[in-house]
């Protein structure tokens, strides 16, 4: 796999990523969901947007920005 096409693959989950708390947001603006298990799942959407935000700045790095 090059490496441009894996940067362009964790930039998608990034995007997906960023997506999937948009809407959260609108669950929880709805109640569709308890207050406890909405702050689960944002607490877990976010570690996964520190987890690709971090292998995307260091695949870029270790790629020279490819």
């Amino acid at each position: 796999m090059m490496p441009t096409h894996f940067i362009f693959k964790l930039q998608t989950a990034l995007k997906e990523c960023n997506e999937s708390g948009y809407w959260l947001d609108v669950v929880a603006g709805e109640q569709l969901l308890p207050a406890e298990v909405v702050k689960n799942l944002r607490y877990k959407i976010n570690r996964i947007h520190r987890i690709l935000t971090a292998s995307l700045n260091t695949k870029k790095a270790n790629s020279g920005g490819r």
